[in-house]
């Protein structure tokens, strides 16, 4: 990919305000599941979408939970915040749409799990969908904004060819 222009103060703004909104919203639901859902669950939809709250001290699927504390602190918080500070790198590098914009929803999932690994040692998650034959794992609003991301940087894009 060729390299465009860095940005100016006005994309960075929008940029930042975005991630921002993302952090923001995700904080705030999971402060509300630990103050709501202490001892409880909560069905809708005939248990279709279902609150749990549950701390994850691993990643995906409670993936490393078993680990030594020092090891999933090296992997889930330092490695994640490198990780998190080369992805904003790339963003300053003007990118198709659907590429930018799958970057600035990593970010922002990425860190608002961060901020629960870094001051609680893990995430709490508290979102459960059930299908019945098929489920989910529990998960939060960071989780899916992640996926969100996960799916537009997947997406193919089309290619523009330079006209002589």
């Amino acid at each position: 990919m060729q390299a465009r222009p860095l940005r100016n103060g006005k994309s960075w703004a929008l940029l930042f305000a975005v991630i921002s909104i993302f952090v923001v919203i995700d904080q705030w639901t999971k402060f509300w599941a630990r103050g709501y859902l202490i001892g409880r669950e909560e069905h809708f939809l005939g248990g279709f979408l279902q609150l749990h709250l549950a701390e994850n001290s691993g990643a995906f699927l409670s993936l490393g939970s078993t680990w030594d504390p020092r090891m999933r602190f090296v992997v889930f918080s330092a490695a994640v915040s490198l990780f998190l500070a080369s992805v904003l790198w790339q963003l300053r590098i003007r990118r198709k749409w659907m590429e930018e914009w799958g970057l600035v929803l990593l970010l922002s999932g990425g860190i608002g799990n961060l901020i629960d690994r870094v001051y609680k040692g893990s995430v709490t998650d508290f979102l459960f969908i059930d299908l019945g034959f098929v489920h989910t794992g529990i998960f939060n609003v960071a989780d899916m904004v992640i996926v969100a991301s996960v799916i537009l940087l997947l997406m193919p894009q089309k290619k523009v060819e330079a006209v002589n």
